[in-house]
């Protein structure tokens, strides 16, 4: 019989309910052929960044090191809810994995903005301009990357995010970051960020 360690990151919202039926799917699988499973549920995502007090404790990496596959579920809070957790991290530079929906009229302006808030009470502005510095997750019509900065990073089928790094020239303290939108029509996801030393 062939043995697995799976490592169950249930994340937030629904992905609890989504894991339960997942855990339901492996041992169904269990049941039907000469194998198992074992199943080992772990800490992920903002619910872990409350209760443990980072979204990717260390149990968690060390159990999903040690495992044959890692199950994951979504992540992220609500608007309201996603406030209260800061960003509190010191580093030289920030990446920001950005995706968007916006049209070719909405070009040469910001449709968007990155705002990065220093413990000093500075900030840092990224804007995002349509073709500089984000396009359309879509491409121009055929899924072709149009970007002009940063490096497009492919999310599936004929799609891409924009990876956009932001260097300070020196390490700062990062206390937050804040998205808003500034053109009608325009949809900015950020999809991931990293602060690098």
């Amino acid at each position: 019989m062939k043995n697995f360690k799976i490592a169950l990151l249930a994340g937030d919202g629904i992905g609890p309910e989504i894991m339960a039926e997942a855990v339901k799917i492996f041992k169904l699988v269990e049941q039907r052929n000469d194998v198992s499973f074992e199943l080992i549920p772990a800490e992920f995502g903002a619910g872990a960044y409350f209760r443990c007090g980072h979204p990717f404790p260390e149990e968690t990496k060390a159990i999903c090191d040690e495992a044959d596959a890692i199950i994951k579920g979504p992540i992220g809070l609500s608007h309201e809810e996603s406030q209260k957790i800061p960003v509190d991290m010191r580093g030289r530079k920030i990446c920001f994995l950005i995706a968007a929906s916006i049209t070719l009229a909405q070009s040469r302006i910001e449709n968007a903005r990155i705002t990065v808030w220093f413990g000093d009470g500075t900030t840092r502005v990224l804007a995002l301009s349509n073709p500089e510095t984000i396009d359309d997750w879509l491409g121009s019509g055929g899924g072709t990357p149009y970007v002009q900065s940063g490096q497009p990073q492919n999310i599936g089928k004929g799609t891409h995010a924009v990876l956009q790094e932001v260097d300070f020239g020196e390490d700062k303290d990062i206390q937050s970051v804040t998205l808003e939108t500034l053109s009608n029509e325009t949809m900015v996801g950020l999809l991931g960020i990293t602060v690098m030393k």
